[in-house]
Order: C-alpha cells, then structure tokens, then sequence
C-alpha cells in the first residue's frame, strides 16, 4: 500500500510538471518582472502583482522536487520488500 503512495506522489509531480511547462512563457515573464519592482514607478497593488506571481511560482517549483524527492524515496525503501 505504501508503495502506491509512492506513485501518487510521481504522479503529481509529473502532473505539474507538466503545467510548468505548458505556463514556462507566462512563469518567465513573471520572474523577469521582479526587476521592473525597483527600477519603475509601479503602484503597490502591481508591485503585490508581481510579488506574488514569483511567490506562486517558486512555490510551484518546490512543489514539484519534493513530490519527485519523496515519490522516489518511497518506491526505493519499500521496493526492497
């Protein structure tokens, strides 16, 4: 049973993977944006804009490797049983 844990957790991963992938252009442009924070006269409801567009992403991110990282490491430890 636990093993099944084990691909759902891959699953999801690939799962947003795969979004990241389909959003890469609209992720990018949202990470660029950080710059235009300092540099430009933006009100603050679009400087929260853009924070939060990065945060989301970096979030996404991190989701991403420790839902590989622990899929893995599951299907390694029970796969010896």
């Amino acid at each position: 049973m636990k093993k099944v844990y084990g691909y759902l957790c891959i699953a999801i991963g690939a799962l947003l993977m795969m979004a990241f992938i389909y959003y890469l252009s609209p992720a990018l442009i949202s990470v660029s944006k950080i710059t235009t924070i300092f540099n430009s006269g933006l009100s603050a409801s679009e400087r929260l804009m853009i924070f939060g567009g990065c945060i989301y992403w970096i979030i996404h991110i991190m989701t991403i490797i420790i839902s590989f990282k622990l899929g893995f490491k599951i299907m390694r430890h029970y796969s010896n049983q």
